[in-house]
């Protein structure tokens, strides 16, 4: 695993148990780092769910539902969750990085502080990124603040992770890897079945009729000129037929 996203992991996971502990949205830029993170708060004891694109429909809903109901403190997600969700009383906004496109930078932070409540968005970053953050910034007319943690602690909780944790989260990763390849497989297989056992059904089926050829899509569009033809000079005879305004003042 690479030094640097461990040491941002032990800041993250600082920053959450020091201040930032209930309705609290954390966003990732990858699937796989949401997923990592989802190890590391279960292991140091914070109520997280994740909701990112690996996840099925019912999975992600339900994972929100937990969120949205106080049954969980944090929302570990991808860029999924930035848009077209009405989450409600969002306290606070962590982004593990700053996100590819800076406008997604604005649909995260607008995930807080929503209908004239208070919240807060912080972003973990690196002095490079830091430059990024400050222009985007000023041409919104917003300000910026510092905020550091302390580097022993920092550095104590990476430690603690790389050396410790590390071949843990491995190995339930694999593991996880492992039940969601079952999982796909059992799916496949149950889906084979269901064809050889409604094959009688799914055959008996009437097909679909489709204007396939080119002949008979040809035919169509000349039938349907013909009919226009028609609509629009029944039309016309219609409108010769009536008495005009000024025949009906001499008569």
């Amino acid at each position: 695993m690479d030094p640097f996203l461990v040491r941002r992991e032990a800041t993250l996971i600082l920053l959450a148990k020091k201040g930032f502990n209930t309705r609290t949205i954390v966003f990732f830029n990858e699937k796989k780092q949401c997923t990592r993170a989802m190890i590391l708060f279960t292991i140091f004891g914070l109520k997280a769910v994740e909701v990112h694109g690996n996840m099925t429909q019912s999975e992600r809903m339900e994972g929100i539902e937990l969120f949205q109901s106080g049954k969980v403190d944090y929302l570990l997600c991808t860029e999924l969750v930035a848009r077209g969700l009405d989450i409600p009383a969002v306290k606070a906004v962590l982004n593990f990085s700053f996100p590819v496109e800076p406008k997604r930078y604005l649909h995260r932070i607008g995930r807080t502080a929503r209908a004239g409540s208070h919240g807060v968005a912080v972003t973990l970053c690196n002095d490079e990124e830091r430059k990024d953050i400050k222009k985007l910034l000023r041409k919104l007319n917003q300000n910026i603040k510092n905020y550091a943690l302390s580097a022993k602690q920092v550095t104590e909780t990476h430690e603690f992770i790389a050396s410790k944790l590390d071949p843990i989260i491995h190995e339930m990763d694999v593991e996880m890897q492992a039940d969601k390849e079952i999982e796909i497989a059992y799916k496949e297989a149950l889906r084979a079945e269901n064809m050889v056992k409604f094959k009688k059904d799914i055959m008996s089926r009437p097909k679909a009729e489709w204007h396939t050829t080119k002949k008979k899509a040809t035919e169509l569009k000349k039938e349907s000129k013909k009919d226009l033809k028609n609509i629009r000079s029944n039309f016309e005879g219609a409108i010769s037929s009536q008495p005009r305004k000024r025949d009906a003042k001499k008569d």
